[in-house]
């Protein structure tokens, strides 16, 4: 099991969506028997800042930031331990504008290229296994939901580890 550092402002599902997303991701979990979390698509991670100055930014963040719709393209998979399996995130400008916002808000200059998406699954799988749950859940490319506000969490640790410090709700209306 790898670890996490510092603070993650993510953008996660509510209601139904959540609900059934969070099942999902228990299910795989208890299958594989690798780490739980929460869905979630995560805009920035690593800030190791104080927490009272990251509080500041994230909610001057929520205030240069409009509500956006999340809708999938596609699934994807990788070695990467925590990108396993997951559901890539449609582009949309909403997001990528809000990307660049954090980025510039967190003073990063050179931030990693943005590749949003929501993970299934952290650890190790075969092909084959990645390759069942896909067929298993292609409607999961059927889903979209808004998001409103940004989600600060510490992600220190290993991912039971994990939990929510605050929430913001985003401010502009696009």
């Amino acid at each position: 099991m790898l670890t996490a550092k510092g603070y993650s402002i993510w953008l996660m599902p509510r209601g139904k969506t959540y609900d059934d997303l969070s099942d999902l991701l228990r299910r795989l979990s208890r299958q594989f028997n690798s780490p739980t979390f929460e869905p979630h698509i995560t805009l920035i991670s690593g800030l190791e800042e104080s927490i009272e100055e990251v509080k500041v930014k994230t909610k001057q963040l929520a205030n240069n930031c409009g509500s956006s719709t999340i809708e999938f393209s596609n699934f994807g998979f990788s070695g990467e331990y925590f990108k396993s399996l997951y559901l890539n995130v449609k582009y949309s400008e909403e997001l990528f504008t809000a990307y660049d916002e954090t980025n510039k808000i967190f003073d990063r200059l050179n931030p990693p290229p943005f590749q949003p998406h929501l993970s299934l699954f952290y650890g190790n799988m075969n092909q084959n296994e990645k390759d069942k749950i896909i067929l298993e859940n292609k409607n999961l490319l059927d889903i979209s939901f808004e998001v409103n506000q940004l989600n600060l969490y510490s992600t220190k640790g290993f991912s039971s580890d994990w939990f929510r410090i605050d929430h913001f709700e985003l401010k502009m209306k696009i």
